[in-house]
């Protein structure tokens, strides 16, 4: 039987997303960037909900909730800070606004400045060997 590990860690996303103290400077630059006409999305294009939401709509909602996870960041120690506060707080419907638009952004801004991290080319040939059984 193999053994998997998996690590996880900043460094990942080293240059890719922000580190806390840059959380709502970069969400700002995101969204001056996603306000661009180039993104722009017709009215007349429907995503499959009911009631009927343009992918326009869905773009200016999901501004707006970046605009609101960007005055949150700026508001209070760190994002994690304001989760914690809205948990606390039994706030579940912002909670999960809060979860969806911060994953989004990550997501998001990590496929925009994807980077390939050389570093990770020196650790898996450090660890790997050439036992396949």
């Amino acid at each position: 039987m193999a053994n998997i590990t998996y690590l996880f860690g900043a460094g990942a996303s080293i240059g890719a997303l922000p580190v806390v103290n840059q959380m709502a400077d970069r969400i700002g630059l995101f969204i001056k960037e996603i306000e661009k006409p180039v993104y722009a999305l017709k009215a007349e294009f429907y995503v499959n909900t009911e009631p009927k939401v343009s992918k326009h709509q869905n773009l200016l909602s999901f501004i707006k909730n970046l605009k609101w996870l960007q005055e949150a960041c700026d508001n209070h120690a760190s994002v994690d800070t304001f989760a914690k506060k809205l948990y606390l707080k039994k706030q579940d419907t912002d909670l999960r606004r809060l979860k969806a638009s911060l994953s989004a952004y990550f997501i998001l801004e990590q496929a925009r400045n994807y980077n390939k991290e050389k570093r990770y080319d020196a650790f898996f040939a450090s660890i790997l060997d050439d036992d396949v059984s």
